[in-house]
């Protein structure tokens, strides 16, 4: 499957890259969303430090959905690891595990190998991988496939161009009862919502801002598995989503925003909290259990 990447190598070239290598979101090296456990006490006047602090609280998400002890010897990949923020977490609290990470731009591997080298280098690596082209299989010192007791994927599924064919392939890569872990913007494909032609105009804005080809759905999963649950969580989502927007806003009202590709991420930023509000898109954990 040889796919032309160049929308997303652009998108975080232009909108993430720069701004990492600058010291952005310094508590959580993240570029994924938050997740605040009470929804009803957070709101969009929380300071950026906050908003940073909720993108680690995500992370203690994955930490309870795995649901190992802390010295378990586990081997786990990051299939699209950013700028490492997540990593970092799970090698901290993981601490007799082994950690793999792939991602796409020289600038987050650096930002990840600088951030992860002082405390926990040494059970941790970090490899150019696409799952886009089924080559992120990494091979172990023996040049045999490693076999992993936990994938996932933070924000970065919706980037493939064919959901179930990445999501067959990292099954494949696991071991006998490990689990596949997805957080992602899912398409709510339930007859209730109805989306009219500023919906969908929205909609394929996103897209061409965030670079994806198209929003993962429940059926994706439904078609390989039925060994799965799914949490609809967006609520716990929305806060850092208003946040954003209006950070989004108030950049665009600024005015001075001269590459194209950072005012169509913006724009996007607005229309990831509008469509969410209105639930035409769920911010959705999948949890694939390997039997």
């Amino acid at each position: 499957m040889d796919v032309d990447l160049s929308a997303v190598l652009n998108y975080y070239n232009d909108c993430w890259d720069e701004r990492f290598l600058d010291g952005h979101n310094s508590i959580s090296h993240a570029c994924h969303y938050g997740f605040y456990s009470d929804p009803s006490r957070n709101n969009i006047n929380n300071t950026q430090s906050e908003y940073d602090k909720s993108k680690k609280q995500l992370n203690n998400k994955l930490i309870e959905i795995i649901d190992k002890k802390y010295d378990d010897k586990l081997i786990m990949l990051d299939a699209g690891c950013g700028y490492g923020g997540t990593m970092l977490d799970l090698s901290r609290y993981f601490i007799n595990s082994n950690i793999y990470g792939i991602t796409l731009t020289n600038a987050q591997i650096k930002c990840t190998n600088e951030l992860l080298y002082l405390d926990t280098a040494n059970r941790t690596k970090v490899l150019y991988g696409n799952f886009n082209n089924d080559d992120f299989d990494i091979q172990n010192n023996q040049n045999h496939p490693i076999k992993y007791d936990i994938i996932y994927f933070i924000e970065s599924i919706c980037h493939s161009d064919c959901k179930e064919t990445t999501i067959k392939i990292a099954l494949s890569m696991l071991n006998n009862n490990g689990k596949l872990i997805i957080f992602d913007y899912f398409e709510n494909l339930d007859d209730n919502v109805v989306c009219d032609d500023l919906d969908n105009r929205t909609i394929d804005e996103i897209k061409v801002g965030m670079a994806i080809p198209s929003f993962i759905n429940i059926k994706n999963i439904e078609n390989i598995t039925d060994n799965f649950n799914a949490y609809d969580v967006t609520n716990h989502i929305l806060p850092g989503m208003e946040y954003s927007k209006c950070k989004a806003q108030k950049k665009i009202d600024n005015g001075n925003i001269q590459n194209e590709n950072i005012m169509k991420h913006l724009q996007s930023c607005i229309h990831m909290y509008n469509l969410h509000s209105k639930h035409i898109l769920n911010y959705t954990i999948v949890v694939i259990d390997k039997s």
